[in-house]
């Protein structure tokens, strides 16, 4: 649990105590431990997509690879000067979209103390910005991850309980505190 309040940027103890509670109630569904489980598959199989190995590449390699995976499949619509989020939101779902960005929207690993995004919004803050390895955007990532957290406890309670409430809430909470310190 700990590793997904760390890719969350959130405090463990609470994250864990609430999703305790969730998994106490549903028999032992291990709903966040899957989602970790198929983070880890998904990050893999996209690392070796990006011709790099899992389990011996720094997080300076994979931040370099991701930026030029990047660039290299939007190298025509980077030209543009008005090529920003909304204009990749109205291409995500269009077959020519590469599949690569549409299968990682929650998937990031933690590297080196810090969180390194798959994500394909964070990607183009990072090509904008010019970001060096360290200072990479991360807070599509993070807020697509709890979405994802909170979508697969309300398909298991409901979307009204309220301890799926009260996660829902947390994450809310995190990526606005996460959004005002980035604004500072």
């Amino acid at each position: 649990m700990s590793y997904l309040a760390k890719l969350l940027g959130v405090e463990a103890h609470p994250l864990e105590l609430t999703v305790s509670m969730l998994e106490e109630r549903g028999g032992g569904t291990a709903i966040d431990a899957r989602l970790v489980g198929e983070i880890h598959e998904r990050m893999a199989m996209l690392m070796l997509e990006l011709g790099l190995d899992p389990a011996n590449t720094t997080g300076s390699e994979l931040y370099k690879a991701l930026n030029n995976r990047f660039a290299s499949d939007f190298e025509q619509l980077l030209k543009t000067a008005k090529f920003d989020k909304s204009a990749l939101e109205k291409l995500f779902d269009k077959p020519e979209f590469p599949k690569f960005w549409q299968n990682s929207l929650f998937v990031g690993v933690a590297h080196d103390g810090g969180v390194i995004s798959f994500n394909v919004y964070d990607a183009l803050s990072n090509h904008r910005s010019g970001a060096p390895y360290g200072s990479q955007a991360v807070a599509e990532f993070k807020e697509a991850l709890g979405a994802e957290l909170v979508a697969r406890y309300e398909r298991q309670f409901g979307a009204k309980d309220i301890l799926t409430t009260k996660l829902k809430h947390d994450m809310m909470v995190a990526s606005n505190s996460k959004s005002k310190k980035e604004n500072n």
